[in-house]
């Protein structure tokens, strides 16, 4: 395998676990699909995520999670209950994007980059929200809800689609990642 073809697999990968930090299931369902329309290759291990039932199921999980996320009471609890099924959905995104690489590499990366990110984008949404929550009453989820669907999926096509945007949202997402590490470690050292 070519030094390109890891480094760009690892980008899309990250890309997509960023957007698992926003949408759980929606960055893994148009992987699926773009797999199986092929467009995209898995990791042999990773081949389930574009067969019929994973996506039905992640079909359903992306309608249930869309609609949930318009109540604002019931955003809120899931979010909180949703944050480590999108740690696991990002490091799924890294793995299955991962392909002709030594097992424990995929594990570690997908560990790392992808549960790390995806976390780290769902902390940063979640104080964004609580802000917004916090000025208007909850009257604006719903639309920044509605905003979040479209950059969302805008940001998936546009990643299978473009390496170059890819590279650019996988960049973000470990920037939140090293903000977030950074914080951390700055709380550590104050207490």
């Amino acid at each position: 395998m070519s030094i390109w073809v890891a480094l760009t697999s690892l980008v899309l990968g990250t890309a997509l676990a960023a957007t698992c930090g926003v949408r759980t299931f929606l960055p893994l369902f148009a992987l699926g699909i773009a797999a199986r329309l092929g467009f995209v290759e898995l990791g042999e291990a990773f081949a389930w995520l574009m067969g019929a039932p994973a996506l039905l199921a992640l079909g359903t999980g992306v309608v249930l999670e869309l609609v949930s996320d318009k109540v604002p009471w019931l955003s809120t609890v899931l979010d909180v209950l949703k944050a480590p099924a999108r740690a696991a959905a990002g490091m799924v995104a890294v793995a299955a994007t991962m392909i002709d690489l030594p097992l424990w590499v995929v594990a570690i990366v997908a560990l790392i980059v992808g549960g790390g990110v995806a976390l780290s984008v769902h902390v940063a949404r979640g104080g964004f929200r609580l802000a917004a929550s916090a000025k208007s009453g909850g009257a604006l989820n719903p639309v920044l809800s509605i905003l979040e669907d479209v950059v969302v999926a805008g940001v998936i096509v546009l990643s299978l689609a473009f390496v170059s945007v890819a590279a650019v949202v996988a960049g973000l997402g470990l920037f939140v990642l090293w903000q977030a590490w950074r914080t951390v470690r700055q709380r550590r050292r104050r207490a």
